[in-house]
């Protein structure tokens, strides 16, 4: 997909939103992943794929930004869209529009963090802590689901207990202790990428 796709049919499909407007300006903090700055992506709608643009992803919402030329934020339709890669400090998180799946197990935008033999999706989700928790003005405080899917099953994963538990085998289980005492591995929902670390050293050992 060209760049320069400012006044083509794709510009249009691409900015095929309603205008965005902010709704907590009196919250600490902010609504969105990673950071308040259009990020590097790409966003995929339909048969069209839109390289070299610049989104910004509302997870409180759920929902996509993006920045027309003339300064104006729209949220983009979310029906359209299958899937998006977001970009900071050469991490690059792929999202999958769940929404378009008919099975109904996951909903929304997802990362796809990990997707080998065992796969890792995570959830991104900001919640508002009210003031009588802040003792000051409401504030937005981030939580990350994780959900990892082994054999067919779906596993709600949230901490170090739940991850070893994954693991039937005893061999494995204390293999994989020791890798992540090892690692000095502070396995945390915050930082999702511990869970991967721990999931692709599970995979290289039982290859």
């Amino acid at each position: 997909m060209r760049s320069d796709f400012t006044d083509s049919l794709e510009y249009q499909i691409l900015y095929n939103g309603r205008i965005w407007r902010n709704p907590y300006s009196g919250i600490d903090g902010h609504q969105f992943l990673l950071s308040t700055d259009f990020l590097p992506g790409i966003v995929k709608i339909d048969d069209y794929t839109f390289d070299n643009v610049r989104i910004r992803y509302d997870i409180v919402n759920d929902e996509l930004l993006i920045q027309r030329k003339d300064g104006v934020t729209v949220q983009l339709n979310k029906e359209m869209i299958s899937s998006f890669f977001l970009s900071l400090n050469n991490e690059v998180l792929n999202f999958k529009n769940f929404d378009n799946d008919s099975d109904g197990t996951f909903n929304g935008y997802w990362n796809i963090l990990y997707d080998a033999g065992i796969r890792i999706y995570v959830r991104y989700w900001k919640e508002i802590l009210p003031a009588s928790i802040t003792n000051g003005q409401p504030r937005f405080n981030q939580v990350n689901k994780i959900y990892i899917i082994k054999d067919g099953q779906i596993h709600v994963t949230n901490n170090r207990k739940d991850l070893l538990n994954l693991f039937g085998i005893r061999a494995e289980k204390l293999m994989i202790k020791e890798y992540i005492r090892g690692n000095h591995i502070r396995i945390s929902r915050n930082d999702p990428g511990t869970f991967r670390r721990v999931i692709e050293y599970y995979e290289t050992i039982t290859k």
